[in-house]
């Protein structure tokens, strides 16, 4: 009788370490999902972030190439003005 109950002890302490690393398993895997959950706001932030600078550089890449245009067009007016109406000696 007596090995019978050394394997239910046995088995008993078995389940009991069983149990405990189950916890701390479950302790651990909370304190990653919460890690996991930080990391996922902080990425979420960091892309609005990136997509403000992009909005913000298109924005001014095209202001850029407006200003371009318009100041060729002024160039190129005051070219034409200036050799059609400047006198050359006359």
């Amino acid at each position: 009788m007596e090995p019978r109950v050394q394997r239910r002890t046995t088995h008993r302490a078995e389940l009991g370490e069983l149990a405990e690393r189950v916890a701390r398993l479950e302790t651990t895997v909370e304190h990653l999902q919460v890690t996991l959950t930080r990391i996922d706001l902080g990425m979420s932030k960091l892309q609005q972030k990136i997509d403000a600078v992009a909005s913000t550089m298109a924005q001014g890449v095209g202001g850029l190439r407006v200003g371009l245009l318009l100041s060729q067009a002024v160039a190129g007016v005051a070219g034409f003005a200036a050799a059609h109406l400047w006198p050359l000696g006359k």
